[in-house]
């Protein structure tokens, strides 16, 4: 109908202006907006309906020699016009969609260096980056659901958390699960024809087609990503390699995290055990680096100048009449030992020559 119309409007406008429109014209519209099958129909109406404008055809006859060869020649014009133009569109809309999947792979990746506010003092997932990577991958493709799994080891079994999903209420949990069994991507273009996952009931009405990535190394998947689409669809190397990215850069957050979990899960058991011990622990820092090799007398007085309490716990300066350990933080050497007594000297001589390492 767009063709058909299309043709009849450049048509009205040829009678009009004459020589002011190509012939062409119909023909590159209907192919660029509807594609080759409309280009090649609107070269077909064109050619039966209104040649007379387009071919200024004489009193001779349509079937005369002349007449045909014209006809002909209008035929093969448009349809090589309107094969250029489609190809010219997909090309277009080609690259297009790498244009955007480009950029959505821009903002992912610029949500997974950027710091989240709350990200250094919390270890939990930034949820919000986790819901932007479902959400781009749903609006770029189209798909019907996104969900993003990531698996936590427990004693003896892995748990599967729901990090983030985008449309549709029901769970795909067991398909990721035999997924990360398989250790490999599973890309299922048809359900209908699908052997390597067993899609329940209550799946198989609302997945026609899927895509399972494994997020992390093959023999210890950190999660996993999967798309599905109510229809059957394809999946190109284009589709894949765009999930590829986004499941490498999600499996690069999942590891910052579960580093960065690691690290604040050591630091709260370090400050455990300074507040649960009942010996004395403490750590002096110094403003300047002291060279070791010095003789000890040089070395004692610059570590009486420059040294000072870092850290230490309750129990340490319960010794030195102090209630709590944050009363002596910052405290220099000289104000907890007195550089003149005998046995203070003794005691660092005594540390030193064992290359600062003190034994009680």
């Amino acid at each position: 109908m767009f063709a058909f119309l299309c043709c009849a409007l450049v048509t009205i406008i040829k009678i009009q202006f004459d020589a002011f429109v190509g012939h062409v014209t119909p023909f590159v519209l209907a192919s660029w907006i509807g594609g080759l099958g409309a280009g090649i129909f609107a070269v077909a109406v064109s050619t039966a309906l209104v040649s007379h404008y387009f071919l200024r055809l004489t009193e001779d006859s349509f079937f005369e020699v002349a007449a045909g060869t014209r006809t002909f020649i209008f035929l093969s014009e448009g349809v090589l016009v309107a094969a250029l133009t489609s190809l010219a569109r997909t090309a277009q809309k080609r690259l297009g969609r790498q244009l955007e999947r480009q950029m959505a792979l821009a903002r992912i990746a610029q949500a997974a260096v950027n710091p989240l506010p709350g990200a250094e003092k919390t270890s939990e997932p930034p949820r919000q980056f986790y819901d932007l990577c479902v959400a781009e991958v749903a609006q770029i493709m189209g798909a019907s659901r996104v969900s993003l799994w990531q698996i936590e080891l427990g004693d003896n079994d892995e748990r599967f958390v729901l990090l983030a999903r985008c449309g549709g209420d029901w769970s795909d949990e067991t398909l990721a699960r035999a997924v990360v069994g398989r250790g490999e991507s599973v890309f299922v273009d048809d359900t209908r024809l699908e052997n390597r996952l067993e899609y329940s009931r209550e799946l198989s009405g609302a997945v026609r087609s899927s895509a399972f990535l494994p997020i992390g190394p093959v023999e210890r998947a950190w999660g996993v990503l999967a798309v599905h689409f109510a229809l059957p669809h394809e999946w190109s190397e284009e589709n894949r390699e765009f999930l590829r990215s986004v499941a490498n850069t999600v499996g690069i957050a999942l590891e910052r995290e579960q580093a960065k979990k690691a690290v604040l899960d050591g630091e709260q058991r370090y400050k455990t055990f300074l507040e649960q011990s009942s010996e004395a622990i403490w750590r002096f820092e110094l403003d300047e680096p002291i060279d070791v090799s010095l003789p000890f007398e040089k070395g004692i007085a610059l570590a009486f100048d420059n040294a000072y309490l870092a850290e230490c716990n309750d129990t340490f300066a319960r010794l030195y009449g102090f209630e709590s350990c944050e009363q002596m933080h910052g405290m220099r050497l000289w104000q907890i030992m007195d550089r003149n007594d005998p046995a203070n000297i003794a005691y660092l001589k005594s540390a030193w020559e064992n290359g600062l390492r003190i034994n009680e």
